[in-house]
């Protein structure tokens, strides 16, 4: 038995001096695979990365860059996510940390943000979009893909600056992570707030209100009525 410990032993710090000795060039190797892969052009339907000064500390387990910009794919009129305009990020560190859950801790400088307001038609208590909708597929692309991906996965954002529209909110701090496939909790600034995919559209549970955004099925219905009805 004493043996087996021994060999254990000098098998993990045979590893460890391999990866302090080659940390360097994992990082390098890793940060030309990350660009690469973000450069890639995914396809209309997925977003566009733009970044400056990329990098990954292996070591770390960390990322780091000056500048990451996301363009959003354009969808037909109402999609929801054509009411976000751009999303862009300076001088951030993404940290990895490996507990019970997998957190992703970036830290900014600043976010920005451009956003088209809703319209929102108030209904037994519920306000639903007059504007926008989600087509068919998104909802499974987020509940679905991202959450086998994410599903085990705890995201936090600090930035110092979150600018909406060039407005300056100050400093703001975001957690999300998926209760379940069909369920993700975000926390803004201690505000708990809930998404739940239903058939009908995504549920949005807020401290005071609570939002509902069609899927296109819904929200061609809805139209309709208002259309046969006015």
């Amino acid at each position: 038995m004493k043996k087996i410990i021994i060999l254990i032993v000098i098998l993990l710090l045979s590893m460890s001096f391999l990866i302090i000795l080659y940390q360097e060039d994992i990082s390098v190797k890793l940060t030309e695979n990350l660009n690469r892969n973000l450069e890639k052009n995914w396809g209309k339907d997925h977003p566009k990365f733009f970044k400056y000064n990329l990098k990954v500390d292996f070591l770390e387990l960390s990322a780091s860059w000056d500048k990451f910009n996301i363009l959003t794919p354009v969808f037909p009129k109402g999609h929801v996510i054509n009411s976000i305009k751009n999303i862009d990020s300076n001088n951030c560190t993404l940290e990895v940390s490996l507990a019970l859950k997998i957190n992703l801790d970036a830290v900014c400088e600043e976010i920005r943000l451009g956003i088209d307001h809703q319209e929102w038609e108030l209904y037994q208590n519920l306000n639903i979009s007059r504007s926008h909708f989600i087509s068919f597929g998104y909802d499974r692309n987020i509940f679905e893909d991202l959450y086998g991906k994410q599903g085990n996965h705890i995201v936090t954002l600090n930035t110092n600056n979150l600018y909406i529209n060039n407005t300056n909110q100050g400093h703001y701090r975001i957690e999300y992570y998926f209760q379940d496939e069909d369920t993700m909790r975000i926390n803004i600034n201690e505000s708990d707030i809930k998404i739940k995919r239903q058939k009908e559209g995504l549920k949005i549970g807020m401290p005071y209100s609570n939002f509902f955004i069609l899927n296109q099925n819904f929200f061609e219905y809805r139209r309709r009525l208002n259309v046969d009805g006015a």
